[in-house]
């Protein structure tokens, strides 16, 4: 089954209609700070190895503090050169999935 991941767990968004696509889990703690980049970093990096990322089924919320989505994304397209992503589209009032697909780069991650 797939997975929905989500950076950070932010109340003040509504992401119930994410269901639709898979389980809901939340990767870094809301107390983590972006600010501390490195620890943001690493425990982003943890949960994912964690939770056994599969970016073949698993879909990624766009969802969350700018920052933290920008460096999840950022890794995980370095890491696997394609993305399955959900982009919440106020029109309708629910997730849509779209795929984001750059050549893999080894930098390291």
């Amino acid at each position: 089954m797939a997975r929905v991941f989500f950076v950070q767990k932010a109340d003040r968004f509504d992401t119930s209609t994410a269901s639709e696509y898979g389980e809901k889990l939340y990767l870094v703690s809301p107390h983590v700070s972006a600010f501390n980049v490195d620890s943001f970093v690493q425990a982003l990096l943890r949960s994912l190895d964690e939770y056994k990322y599969d970016p073949a089924t698993d879909y990624i919320a766009l969802t969350g503090q700018t920052i933290c989505v920008a460096f999840m994304v950022g890794i995980l397209l370095a890491r696997y050169g394609r993305l399955r992503v959900l982009l919440f589209d106020a029109r309708v009032g629910k997730y849509q999935e779209r795929i984001l697909e750059q050549p893999a780069m080894d930098i390291g991650v």
